[in-house]
C-alpha cells in the first residue's frame, strides 16, 4: 500500500491508500445522480409529450382507441394476448351511453349491471383527462368497428 498522510482524503491524492475508496464513493455518487436525472428527465418527457399534451378533441376515434385501449384489447379488438376480454360477441349488450359509463368505472359498473355478462376481468378506467366527447367517439368506434 501507498503511504497515507492526514490530508489524503480531503485532497484525494493518487499516492494515498484511501484514493481508491474515495473514487469508488465518488463514482457511486455520480452514478446515482445520473440515474436520478435520467428518471426525472424521462418522467418530464412523458408528461410533456404524452397524456397532458394530447388534444383529445382533435383526435379521431381510431387514434383515441390506439392510444388508450389497443395495448390490452389489440388493434382489432380481439385481445389475443389475454390481457383483456375480446369485443367479439358483445355488441348486443352495449350502446354508446352504457359503454361510456362502463369506461369511467368498469368495476363499479359491473357491480350494478351484473347481468351484462362482463366477465370477471375489469379494465382500468379510461383516464380522467380524456374528455367525454372523446369517450363518446371512442364508444361509437368500438361499437361500429370492433364489436359484432
Amino acid at each position: 500500500m501507498n503511504r497515507c498522510d492526514s490530508s489524503c482524503v480531503a485532497l484525494a491524492a493518487p499516492s494515498c491508500a484511501h484514493y481508491s475508496w474515495f473514487m469508488r464513493v465518488a463514482d457511486l455518487a455520480v452514478f446515482g445522480i445520473l440515474v436520478a436525472g435520467a428518471a426525472v428527465g424521462t418522467l418530464f418527457l412523458i408528461t410533456k409529450r404524452g397524456v397532458q399534451q394530447t388534444d383529445w378533441s382533435a383526435l379521431p376515434a381510431e387514434e383515441v382507441y390506439r392510444q388508450v385501449c389497443s395495448v390490452c384489447h389489440g388493434l382489432d379488438g380481439m385481445a389475443k394476448s389475454g390481457a383483456a376480454n375480446t369485443y367479439k360477441g358483445k355488441r348486443r349488450y352495449w350502446d354508446v351511453p352504457r359503454l361510456v359509463e362502463y369506461m369511467a368505472n368498469p368495476s363499479g359498473y359491473a357491480k350494478t349491471k351484473s347481468a351484462d355478462r362482463l366477465g370477471r376481468m375489469y379494465m382500468p378506467p379510461i383516464p380522467a383527462h380524456v374528455p367525454i366527447a372523446a369517450r363518446e367517439r371512442l364508444a361509437q368506434y368500438v361499437l361500429a368497428e370492433l364489436m359484432d
